[in-house]
């Protein structure tokens, strides 16, 4: 079977070749440009070859030049089949360049197939060929080949006249004449092309139409009655090209054919691009007697062929324009194209660049790179390994370093053409990224010293917090103690209840130390649990209440009207908050009131807090400064009230931690109002109100009602002797403990009911003491377990939580009150009733 590869661009004319030769028994392969082809062809050489001229990568004539340079491939007959002809030229070159025959396109099926069995002939036997068939040079010129069909046609007129003069003689002459007439008439009325025929008359107004075929009317919309008598000037209009026509005269003037292409119109005006064959046509005395027209229209092969310039120009323009080095190479490694761009990134000289022999410049690229043999190795290792896809970078001598990335070429099948290879400068991207891992680097190394200091401080603030507090509970326990003492001196209690405001203000400014340190750290959480408005604003009423009447204040709560019995939200940091500012307003006002509640904000999203008041009011420019750390308004107000400046500070930051807001409105002399925004919500269902238990009475009546054995484990001389002193006035006879050794022990032996347990302790700390307990009592013949409480001057949350894991039931943070102990108390007495049941 022949074997035939197609080259064309076009998948409509690849499948009607394909469908045509195969259905006369003849093998196809199909390829899309001249790249593709020489490497099929290389790899399978084909009996035959058909190529387009104009494609995309490799064109006809340059895949021409490559066949016949090519030892293996030169002997292949190599057709022209193409719609690019405007210019006899076109053919001479193709056959100067090797073409074995060069066909127009759409040609007649019949004389197509012909025209390859001729070619295919000629290379395989060289015997005379008869008369009548083309020899191998007239294939060579088509000009040649026309003008001996046309000189064929008045042959056959001639011989036509001479036997319709012969038909007077003898009638079967005149029948085999009219018979021959019928089938030319017959072939020219079904021809596909259009065709008309003119008289010989080249004067003004010119030839005349004497006979078209219906592939005419079809093609132009003018009837055979229409176009008869009529001049072919009927089909010109205002974009036919006067320079065609022109030569179209002078060419039939001088009784040559003529072949062009220009715009035609139609009897409707639209136009088309139309092809035209014209011949004339000689008597026997070679007197010209007819002029025979045959019309294409080309419209669609010339949108094609625009659209494939354009398609092509613009790949052109894209590869060229191409910000990286691009290389394509055949199956076998060698180069087929590159972009300028490449040859930019390598510095390859042109000499190089433009040579086809493709180890020049892979020695030259090599010895660019820092590392030439593995360069070479990775080369070597691709082309033999057609599916690998590879990317990786090179460094080049000079420094720059290349981004290479490299991918086989293959069709939908995957058959394997060849190989692109793609390289991009990454020079600036690799030390910039350098750059910035030295500066992640370095900002680690800040960050962990960042770290360093920030646990530091965190380790310092608790110490000092323990270390203040543990001294601070003996002396505001024993100052309570000494001011409830019966029969002192009015002066000597007034000394022990300054002693306990100074204990206090300090108690006050530790705390704001450590609150805004957590808020700086980032380690103050919040929570979002359901509260009453209503009790948190009732409680603050109270606490302050004493301190408004000993001013002659007046001290009101307002709840304004649908204001919801239950919202969610921190309820212990919006009391912190609303305790400063209340706090602020009382400390600060002379005369007048202080009114503190809760509205709607204007946008009706939010809940807006608010605290007035009739004092000296804040200068405009002081209502941001005020919100500073260590900063209040007025120095001189600092110096009268006291104060270290921090409540504002961290009250605005606790409103931002909630996603809300502080502020303040006020002018000088004109008291202030301060408001707090905050994005509440309604509970929903509101909670069930506590109701208030009746007080505690702290005095001997009190171990009466609530009996308990307890212990106190404390290392501090002066904090226990507060703890046992306040139990004993609440009439316990308690135990006592140095440390977590002795409470053990003294668990173990005695089983009491309660424990006020210490955590920072030599020997044996309160956490592990705890635990330690937890386990005697499991195996303890009572299975009662103590309630034990942790009593402390440690009060981070991770100390709280701490307690609780090793057991502990509750948590007192030093220094401790009377009231406090009572609570936890009474807790310890329940626990114990609930368990007994």
């Amino acid at each position: 079977m022949t074997q035939i590869l197609i080259v064309d661009d076009k998948e409509e004319n690849l499948y009607y070749l394909q469908a045509l030769l195969t259905g006369h028994g003849f093998g196809v392969e199909a390829a899309q440009h001249g790249a593709e082809a020489l490497v099929k062809a290389r790899q399978s050489p084909p009996d035959l070859v058909i190529s387009d001229l104009l494609m995309p990568i490799m064109d006809g004539y340059t895949l021409l030049r490559f066949w016949k340079a090519d030892a293996r491939l030169k002997a292949v007959p190599f057709i022209v089949y193409t719609a690019t002809y405007t210019e006899p030229e076109d053919e001479q070159l193709a056959l100067s360049l090797g073409a074995d025959a060069f066909i127009l396109k759409p040609a007649d099926p019949e004389d197509f197939l012909q025209r390859i069995r001729e070619v295919q002939a000629n290379a395989t036997r060289s015997i005379p060929l008869p008369p009548e068939a083309i020899t191998s040079d007239d294939a060579k010129n088509l000009k040649v080949y026309s003008e001996r069909l046309i000189r064929k046609l008045e042959e056959k007129t001639l011989q036509l006249e001479e036997v319709n003069v012969a038909l007077q003689k003898d009638i079967a002459i005149r029948e085999k004449a009219e018979e021959a007439l019928r089938l030319l008439n017959s072939a020219v009325m079904q021809s596909q092309e259009a065709v008309l025929i003119t008289d010989a008359n080249l004067n003004q107004p010119g030839p005349q139409i004497i006979f078209v075929n219906p592939a005419f009317t079809t093609m132009t919309g003018y009837s055979a009655k229409e176009a008869i008598g009529q001049t072919p000037r009927i089909l010109q209009g205002p974009r036919s090209d006067k320079a065609v026509l022109k030569r179209l005269r002078q060419t039939l003037e001088r009784g040559e054919m003529f072949e062009g292409e220009t715009i035609n119109y139609r009897k409707d005006g639209t136009e088309y691009f139309q092809q035209w064959q014209i011949a004339p046509l000689r008597n026997a005395a070679e007197k010209i007697t007819h002029f025979v027209a045959v019309q294409r229209d080309v419209s669609e092969r010339k949108r094609w062929e625009d659209e494939l310039r354009w398609k092509t120009a613009f790949l052109e323009a894209q590869v060229d324009s191409a910000l990286d080095g691009i290389l394509v190479v055949d199956s076998h490694g060698q180069k087929i194209l590159q972009n300028h761009r490449m040859a930019d990134l390598w510095k390859i000289p042109a000499d190089i660049a433009s040579d086809n022999d493709d180890a020049r410049q892979r020695e030259f690229v090599a010895n660019q790179t820092k590392d030439p043999h593995s360069f070479i190795a990775k080369i070597n290792y691709l082309n033999s390994h057609p599916n690998e896809i590879s990317r990786d970078e090179i460094a080049l001598v000079d420094d720059t370093i290349l981004d290479r990335y490299s991918a086989p070429v293959q069709d939908r099948s995957g058959q394997y053409f060849g190989r692109i290879w793609t390289f991009r400068d990454v020079t600036r991207e690799r030390n910039r990224e350098i750059k910035l891992a030295e500066a992640l680097a370095h900002e680690k190394v800040l960050a962990e010293q960042a770290r360093d200091g920030d646990r530091a401080k965190s380790e310092f603030l608790a110490v000092m917090s323990h270390e203040i507090r543990t001294p601070l509970n003996g002396v505001l326990g024993f100052s309570e103690l000494l001011a409830q003492t019966p029969g002192l001196l009015p002066e000597s209690r007034d000394y022990a209840q300054t002693i306990i405001s100074s204990g206090q203000a300090l108690l006050h400014l530790l705390d704001d130390v450590l609150d805004l340190s957590r808020l700086e750290a980032g380690r103050l959480q919040i929570e979002t649990l359901c509260f009453s408005p209503r009790e948190v604003l009732e409680n603050i009423r109270v606490l302050w209440a004493q301190a408004a009447r000993d001013k002659t204040l007046e001290l009101h709560v307002v709840l304004t009207e649908g204001t919801p019995e239950s919202l969610m939200g921190d309820a212990s940091r919006i009391r912190q908050i609303l305790l400063n500012l209340v706090g602020n307003a009382v400390k600060f006002t002379e005369n007048g009131q202080v009114t503190f509640g809760l509205r709607r904000a204007p946008d009706g999203a939010q809940f807006e807090f608010f605290v007035q008041d009739t004092g000296p009011g804040i200068d405009t420019d002081q209502s941001e400064r005020i919100f500073r750390s260590f900063t209040q308004a007025d120095s001189s107000i600092s110096r009268r009230h006291g104060g270290a400046g921090l409540g504002l500070t961290i009250s605005r930051r606790l409103a931002d931690l909630m996603g809300g807001d502080l502020r303040v409105r006020s002018q000088l002399g004109q008291g202030a109002e301060f408001l707090l925004t905050l994005p509440l919500r309604e509970a929903n269902p509101p909670p069930a109100l506590a109701v208030e238990s009746e007080p505690l009475e702290l005095n001997e009546t009190f171990a009466q009602k609530h009996p308990l054995r307890i212990l106190v484990v404390e290392d501090d001389k002066v904090n226990l002797k507060l703890i046992l002193t306040l139990m004993r006035r609440l009439g316990y006879d308690p135990l006592a403990a140095r440390d977590g050794c002795e409470a053990v022990a003294t668990q173990g032996r005695e089983l009491l009911d309660c424990i006020l347990m210490d955590i920072q302790m030599p020997e044996m700390d309160g956490i592990e003491a705890t635990r330690q307990i937890r386990i005697q009592e499991k195996t303890s013949p009572s299975g009662k377990p103590a309630f034990i409480t942790a009593l402390t001057a440690n009060i981070f949350p991770a100390d709280r939580q701490r307690c609780f894991d090793a057991g502990m039931n509750d948590y007192l943070n030093k220094p401790v009150k009377l009231s406090a102990i009572a609570s936890v108390l009474v807790k310890a007495e329940n626990l114990g009733r609930a368990i007994s049941r």
